[in-house]
Order: C-alpha cells, then structure tokens, then sequence
C-alpha cells in the first residue's frame, strides 16, 4: 500500500491518494527465481561430483590395468593407490550426503538454567580475566552465580 498527500500548491494537505497492489504475483515470482538459483548451485555441485568420480574411476581404471602384468611390489602400490582413490570417493559422498540431508534438530528439553550455566563456564574457561555474572529466575529456580 502507497498512500500520496493531495495538495494545491502550498495549501494543507486536502486529501490522500491510497495505492493498493496486489504482490501476490511478484511473491510466486521471487520464489521461482530463488528456486531456479538453488537449482543452479544443485547443478554445479553435481557437475563438480561428477568430474571428482570421473578423475577418480579413470585412475582405479588405470591401475587395475596394470597390475596383471606388474612385479609383486607394483601390483602392491596400485592396489593402495586403488585404495586411496575409492577413499577419496567414498569422502566425496559422505560429504555430499551431510549437504543433502536435512539438518536434523533434536527435540529434547534443556533447561535454560543448565545452558546458561555451561556458556558462562565456557567463557569463564576461555576469557579468565572476564567477570560472569548470570541471575534470574530459571524455570522452577531463582539463582544469582558469578564465574
């Protein structure tokens, strides 16, 4: 909503001019483009997944190649290099795992007291010099500490 004084000239304001626009298109407009965004950072990332198993299959490919006809120590180190490679794969995916996965939040109760409790040690631990001081009333306890 705009709203626009109406005057003549100098004199006092005579009236208002009230603007309504309806953004219900320009909202379903916003959510399109940030969702074709998202869509674009989910290609890239795939892109970058895809080339990282392509170099890596390429070099377990490689090396497979050769061992069959390599002296026993060879075959050895192209089997850690194998090795290596399906390791990075597998960080690869369990990192692209945590990305895709919804965070998951636990719903268990803390009381505030505790919490305010466990802060306050930590910044007493990591700033000595800092004076703490918490009070107030924590659920069922009404409690003054200093740290």
């Amino acid at each position: 909503m705009t709203i626009s004084p109406i005057r003549r000239g100098t004199e006092s304001i005579s009236g208002a001019i009230c603007l309504l626009t309806d953004l219900t298109e320009l909202a379903a407009l916003q959510q399109r483009m940030q969702l074709k965004e998202n869509l674009a950072a989910l290609g890239e990332l795939s892109a970058g997944i895809a080339h990282e198993f392509k170099n890596a299959l390429a070099t377990i490919s490689g090396y497979a190649q050769l061992i069959p006809e390599a002296s026993e120590k060879d075959a050895s180190e192209y089997a850690g290099r194998i090795l290596r490679q399906t390791r990075d794969i597998t960080h690869v995916v369990a990192e692209f795992l945590k990305y895709a996965r919804p965070l998951e939040i636990p719903e268990d109760t803390v009381t505030l007291k505790t919490v305010v409790e466990r802060v306050a040690a930590e910044v007493g631990e990591a700033l000595p010099h800092v004076k703490i001081r918490f009070e107030g009333t924590f659920g069922r306890w009404r409690e003054t500490r200093d740290y």
